[in-house]
Parts: structure tokens; C-alpha cells; sequence
């Protein structure tokens, strides 16, 4: 995905859609991560696996820890990161499919929870409406992109 459509993804989000977009992108990086490592590149493996726990870190501090579901939250989050970390030091491939399955139990009931979510409002609530388009100038495809002029931003 660009990054002008993640910004866009982002801007529009309700707090529960960012959620599951964090967990969308820890399993996007620990697949990555899995496919790099059955190639035999280490490198890539091991990155894909350190933006990976980035994620799931993430995931971790924006929990709200006056809920008591928090604390068992934060618990399997601090498993999987470990999970991942071992995979990483024992160059281990197939240990991240641990913390994918966990991860992925947890994606389908966030997932599951934001399908019954009404109309919330986006977390940026000062970001410009984008309408996008795309018209052929006769030899190629050109995007278009319509907003107001502070693009989000006031002075």
C-alpha cells in the first residue's frame, strides 16, 4: 500500500479501525518475515521481524490499562514479542508461526468487534475530506486528488 493511501486509511480511521490496522500490519510483517526466512535471507528476516514487534509494541502501549482485559492484553502481546525476539536470535523461521497464530486469533475478534462498530468518528477529526480519482491524459493514467488547501493542518 502507498503511503499516501495509508495516510488517507489512517485519517479516516476510527480508533477501533486503527487497531485492527496495527494488527493487519504485524501480520503482513511476521508473513514477510516467515517467506524471507525460508529463502534463507537473514537480513530481511530479521527486519521484517523487528518491524514486526514495532507493531505489536505499539499494540501494547495504547492499551488502556483501566480495563482488566488490558493487563491479559498486554500479557500475550509481551509473548508474542518474545516469540518473535527468540525466532530472530535462534534464526528460527517457523518459530514466528507462534506469535501468527495468536496475533491472528486476536486480529479475527478485533476484526469481528469493528464489524458491529456504528458510524465512530475518524481519530483525526481535523483531516480534509479526499476525493481521488484517476483520468487518462492520452498516454497515461494521472491521479487526482481534491481537497481543501490546508490538507488537514491550521494556523
Amino acid at each position: 500500500m502507498r503511503s499516501e493511501d495509508m495516510a488517507a486509511l489512517v485519517a479516516t480511521a476510527s480508533p477501533l479501525r486503527l487497531v485492527v490496522l496495527n494488527y493487519e500490519l504485524a501480520m503482513r510483517k511476521i508473513h514477510a518475515a516467515k517467506e524471507a526466512g525460508e529463502g534463507s535471507d537473514e537480513a530481511a528476516f530479521a527486519a521484517h521481524v523487528r518491524e514486526a514487534r514495532a507493531f505489536v509494541m505499539l499494540l501494547a502501549e495504547s492499551l488502556d490499562m483501566t480495563f482488566e482485559i488490558s493487563a491479559q492484553l498486554l500479557q500475550l502481546y509481551l509473548y508474542c514479542d518474545g516469540v518473535l525476539a527468540r525466532a530472530v536470535i535462534r534464526q528460527e523461521p517457523p518459530g514466528v508461526c507462534e506469535a501468527c497464530d495468536v496475533l491472528g486469533s486476536l486480529l479475527d475478534a478485533w476484526r469481528s468487534l469493528a464489524r458491529e462498530e456504528k458510524n465512530t468518528a475518524p481519530v483525526m477529526e481535523n483531516a480534509d475530506a479526499l476525493v481521488a480519482g484517476m483520468t487518462y491524459n492520452g498516454r497515461a493514467l494521472a491521479e487526482l486528488v481534491l481537497g481543501g488547501e490546508t490538507r488537514g493542518f491550521w494556523a
